[in-house]
């Protein structure tokens, strides 16, 4: 059973889609604008 699961959850992680990378979450905590938009410009 243990086995069964585990190849399931090892397809089910190989059929994910790659889109994570494009979901970051930019925060600004040091009040420095410019280095955030120069990042999301370059992203």
């Amino acid at each position: 059973m243990m086995k069964k699961s585990l190849l399931g959850g090892l397809i089910l992680s190989l059929c994910t889609t790659p889109a994570f990378a494009l979901n970051i979450l930019l925060v600004n905590d040091d009040g420095l604008t410019s280095n955030i938009k120069a990042l999301y410009d370059e992203l």
